[in-house]
């Protein structure tokens, strides 16, 4: 394949890189895998929860951006092993808003204010219609 690139393009092209999705955009894509994954006439009720609980972590972040504790979140906790961990997807949603995982607490560094408000009301928008 290298060489048949050469060929094509000269020995100094580089390979194609893909674009990085936007933090945004994974956030809408996991909402719909969601959705698919968790029909509203079976799993109406443990969607509308994790979307609620998710919503509830962000706005937390938002209103308070310079406190600890609520830019961490305990994995052991129940309302999270209950409400986010088994819901698929859920665990990408928060990761996509900057939360990282370290020794069993998901940990957002930075704030991207913007971005938490355009995930809280997306979910406010998914959670009218469910």
């Amino acid at each position: 394949l290298q060489r048949d690139r050469e060929e094509r393009f000269g020995k100094g092209s580089a390979p194609v890189k893909k674009k990085e999705e936007e933090p945004l955009e994974k956030v809408k894509f996991a909402i719909s895998q969601m959705k698919v994954v968790y029909p509203t006439h079976s799993y109406g009720t443990q969607l509308k929860t994790c979307f609620q609980t998710l919503k509830i972590y962000l706005e937390n972040v938002l209103k308070n951006p310079g406190e600890d504790k609520f830019r961490k979140i305990n994995m052991a906790n129940k309302a999270f092993q209950e409400r986010i961990q088994p819901m698929i997807g859920a665990v990408n949603i928060l990761n996509s808003c900057g939360f990282v995982e370290d020794q069993g607490t998901l940990v957002m560094g930075s704030v991207d204010h913007n971005l938490l408000k355009d995930v809280a009301a997306k979910l406010e928008y998914e959670l009218y219609y469910l």
